[in-house]
């Protein structure tokens, strides 16, 4: 049997019942970078997620290659891939703080007196992309991890230029992302979206990730899913661990 609508009330009825996504209900929030003393207050936070105009959600693909044993070849994965950097724009403040967190943070990663640069857990972070619906809640989240800015972008001046906002375009390189879905219908592994320890956790994170957090009590391997974030007791860092003792993909410092 077809699933292709049979006329066009078919179609609307699914519309109605489905609803559709929109690409202007979404929020942005960055965490500071653990190692680059930005001064990330209350006001400043809240201007990012704010003031933030638009946002690329990332996507990810797999790298292939022909294999052929028998017959007509197959393309073979062998390479996760995930869609190289990520454009983000601001609507500026009359003071400019969120391009001035940029550049803090830049400074942060390479020294412009010296140009020495960071160690790379010191200035990369993580970000939260989540798409919101009519009512605000939130339908989809994407946890970017690793992420620091690569480029700020100029901002074009001109007298012609009467009544115009400025906006600031930053490009952000990242490693990786995980999806979190808010609906249960979504056939895909996904963390517990509303764990309930049992008792208190020493490495509680941000409460920005608590709703992704499972419980990782006694040994993970008997309980939650295969990766979970973590906040380091010794470094004092988000960390995404997994059950096969690997800490951002790494294990024993070896990837």
């Amino acid at each position: 049997m077809s699933s292709i609508p049979s006329n066009i009330n078919e179609m609307m009825q699914s519309i109605v019942r489905d609803s559709i996504a929109y690409v202007n209900r979404f929020e942005v929030e960055i965490l500071p970078p653990p190692g680059v003393n930005i001064g990330l207050s209350p006001l400043l936070s809240k201007s990012l997620t704010l003031r933030c105009n638009s946002v690329s959600v990332p996507g990810r693909s797999l790298t292939t290659q022909n294999y052929r044993f028998y017959g007509p070849q197959r393309q073979m994965p062998y390479e996760p891939l995930y869609s190289g950097d990520l454009a983000i724009s601001y609507l500026l403040s009359s003071d400019l703080r969120e391009r001035v967190f940029f550049e803090i943070w830049l400074n942060g990663i390479c020294d412009p007196q010296n140009y020495k640069f960071s160690f790379y857990y010191e200035y990369a972070t993580t970000m939260q992309i989540r798409m919101l619906d009519k009512t605000d809640t939130v339908i989809y989240t994407a946890v970017v991890e690793e992420v620091y800015p690569k480029q700020i972008g100029e901002i074009m001046m001109g007298y012609e230029k009467d009544n115009e906002m400025a906006t600031q375009d930053i490009t952000l390189a990242y490693r990786k992302y995980t999806p979190i879905f808010s609906s249960n219908s979504v056939p895909l592994p996904v963390p517990s979206l509303s764990p309930q320890p049992t008792q208190p956790n020493p490495n509680q994170v941000s409460p920005i990730f608590n709703q992704f957090l499972p419980p990782v009590y006694g040994n993970p391997r008997d309980q939650g899913p295969r990766q979970w974030f973590e906040r380091d007791p010794s470094s004092g860092r988000i960390v995404r661990r997994g059950i096969d003792g690997s800490v951002n993909g790494v294990i024993n410092g070896r990837p």
